[in-house]
């Protein structure tokens, strides 16, 4: 007997363009502000427009329609370079999504700013992700320890846990002065970055 194909979920995917879109979510307006996050989507100068349109095919943005129009609810970063790229008149591939609890919204938007764009990220926004992490757990969009934050980001970013310690300057990421102990002595080779773990996820 043949086997019989599986059924594949429909997605509502379509097109849209860029100007039909009132700008975020407000949710996600707020948590921006909320955890201070920098400006995100700064497009690098040799992506072509063309290539913007390809990639937007594999990881459309998601949109809701609320009461004030159609906005944006995820793949923030891709947004707000299509918004800086193209006209209005520019028709982008969207996905559209039911409206979602503030609660699931905004952890999602957490775990896509922190994780979703890795393989473009220096290890210098390896530590501004880690501040912004730190800010998240504090308001609670994130649940779990700072040490396991610490643990898996570093983990992600391929980077030394010590490099995302941070201290709160009012308007400053600096990094935090390391211990005597982590400290190489003048006589001493430096010690190489120990390999981290896979650490027990922090809850989105």
């Amino acid at each position: 007997m043949a086997k019989r194909k599986p059924e594949l979920p429909r997605a509502e995917t379509g097109q849209l363009k860029i100007g039909d879109m009132v700008g975020l979510h407000p949710d996600l307006v707020q948590l921006l502000s909320d955890l201070s996050i920098p400006p995100l989507g700064a497009a690098s100068r040799h992506l072509l427009p063309t290539q913007l349109v390809q990639l937007l095919e594999v990881y459309p943005i998601l949109v809701t329609k609320l009461r004030d129009g159609v906005v944006c609810s995820g793949n923030i970063r891709l947004f707000h370079i299509a918004k800086a790229v193209f006209p209005d008149d520019e028709v982008i591939a969207v996905r559209l999504e039911e409206a979602i609890p503030h609660k699931d919204l905004t952890r999602r938007a957490v775990a896509e700013i922190l994780f979703g764009n890795v393989l473009a990220l220096n290890h210098r926004e390896a530590r501004t992700m880690m501040a912004i992490a730190d800010r998240a757990l504090d308001r609670n969009y994130l649940t779990g320890s700072k040490v396991q934050l610490e643990k898996l980001i570093a983990a992600t970013f391929g980077v030394d846990r010590r490099t995302l310690r941070i201290e709160k300057k009012v308007g400053v990421l600096a990094p935090q002065a390391s211990t005597a102990d982590e400290q190489p002595c003048a006589d001493q080779e430096p010690r190489q970055p120990q390999p981290v773990c896979a650490p027990e996820e922090p809850e989105l």
